[in-house]
């Protein structure tokens, strides 16, 4: 799993690509935008501009410990 810094476009904002998904976290209105077509094709686009944040860092940890207390807080219905 990737996580890529986009604070410098929105706030709070960062990208995580895991097996070939793609999904734009909201950290400040925790928040998560799917991922889609149109989503893959953004982040391949602005990858360029990306900053990823390094696995061993404490930002990388706290993201994904945010993401993961997200996931679990998802309502799925049949």
């Amino acid at each position: 799993m990737k996580i890529f810094d986009y604070t410098h476009r929105l706030k709070g904002n960062y990208f995580i690509n895991a097996k070939n998904k793609v999904v734009l976290i909201d950290m400040e209105y925790r928040t998560i935008k799917p991922s889609s077509f149109s989503l893959k094709l953004f982040f391949r686009f602005s990858s360029g501009q990306l900053k990823e944040i390094p696995p061993d860092s404490s930002q990388y940890q706290n993201i994904l410990a945010r993401y993961t207390q997200l996931l679990d807080n998802l309502i799925l219905m049949d």
